[in-house]
């Protein structure tokens, strides 16, 4: 479908994905646009935060120096 829309200016939607598995299929199938559970984006969030180098280097700088707010 990607390649035949290709230089339309349309775009495609992939609708109610449903899991991990499906969204990774629809975007290399050349979906634009997703809609999907707020949950699972959520998840997916959490997890590329968590295991991004820039995180834990950040959260390492933060607990050798940081100051924290007191209310």
């Amino acid at each position: 479908m990607s390649s035949v829309l290709k230089g339309t200016g349309m775009e495609i939607l992939a609708a109610s994905i449903k899991s991990p598995e499906e969204a990774a299929a629809s975007i290399q199938a050349g979906a634009d646009h997703l809609t999907l559970p707020l949950a699972m984006l959520q998840v997916a969030m959490l997890q590329a935060i968590a295991t991004h180098e820039l995180s834990h280097q950040t959260v390492a700088d933060f607990a050798a120096g940081g100051v924290g707010f007191k209310i």
